[in-house]
């Protein structure tokens, strides 16, 4: 099945979003972020309405949230009014429209919470056991999309585990850790690196290898609907910092910043994409340590504040 004539990205800012847009654009798709290309504001009911009787695209992908754990545990109402009350007016609005565009809502592996080891490699099956404000919201919106299925629109729900590159929200850890290199580098701080839990094992994909896989889905026509991205393999923080340090010329002390400990941080987090691969032929391309050398090389020639 070929790719949807047009597609409308919410969320097309952020880091996962700047970069589908792109994709998409690249292999001729008709691209909409909202009216005007101005970003949608998905907790406005009315601006979706408007913005899908406008554009009346052919598929939307539905990427507008709020994702850094400690800002949505900091705000969970505002965050549950993006993450939760912004899929339903997508949903809504979608299923308004005729012919109603296929629905690409992108969910997150936090949905399966702190797996047991039995459980992993996490596949689609799995208990979702969210804990964390996120994950719960992005649990609540897929229990949306199975509800708008089951009424006759075409959905599919999609969950990601940690994808990485250059461009990614500066306070997530690696992001971190490669703006304390390059300061560090640049003589304009001390070689001190203040990290959280080096131990957490995670499932890092390259961002690059996640768009593929969502382009994959939106020319998917098969009757499975719901989808891991995942590459299959557990690394520790420990292991892609020490990979960072290797690529820089500095000595580093590690030393642990209590700040940026978490209350919930499950050991390991590793999923299954067989499903995705047995529909759509997917697999990761890259690999992780492209991603980190292109998050330090990215912190490198940041401005530095």
């Amino acid at each position: 099945m070929p790719l949807p004539a047009h597609v409308l990205v919410t969320g097309a800012r952020g880091f996962v979003g700047r970069q589908l847009v792109a994709a998409l654009a690249h292999v001729g798709v008709r691209v909409s972020t909202g009216l005007d290309n101005t970003a949608l504001d998905v907790t406005s009911r009315d601006a979706v309405l408007a913005c899908f009787n406008a554009l009346r695209p052919n598929a939307v992908v539905q990427l507008a949230a709020k994702t850094y754990l400690p800002d949505v545990a900091a705000n969970p109402r505002h965050s549950y009014a993006v993450n939760v009350g912004g899929t339903l007016h997508v949903l809504q609005a979608a299923a308004a429209q005729t012919p109603a565009p296929q629905v690409l809502y992108v969910s997150s592996c936090t949905v399966y919470g702190d797996p047991l080891p039995q459980h992993l490699p996490l596949r689609e099956e799995a208990p979702l056991d969210a804990t964390h404000p996120y994950g719960l919201q992005k649990l609540a919106a897929e229990h949306l999309c199975q509800r708008a299925k089951a009424q006759g629109l075409d959905v599919k729900i999609v969950r990601p585990f940690n994808h990485i590159g250059a461009g990614m929200n500066p306070k997530l850890s690696l992001a971190h850790f490669a703006a304390q290199i390059a300061k560090a580098e640049r003589g304009l701080a001390p070689a001190l690196l203040r990290v959280g839990n080096l131990a957490a094992e995670r499932d890092f994909l390259h961002v690059a290898d996640v768009i593929d896989a969502y382009l994959a889905l939106l020319a998917y026509a098969g009757a499975e609907w719901i989808f891991n991205v995942a590459s299959g393999q557990a690394l520790s923080l420990r292991a892609a910092l020490d990979e960072m340090l290797r690529q820089s010329t500095v000595q580093f002390t590690v030393k642990i910043d209590p700040s940026r400990l978490r209350a919930q941080d499950p050991p390991c987090i590793v999923g299954c994409a067989e499903r995705l691969a047995a529909a759509t032929g997917w697999a990761p391309k890259r690999t992780v340590n492209q991603a980190l050398s292109e998050i330090l090389a990215g912190a490198r020639g940041a401005s530095v504040p």
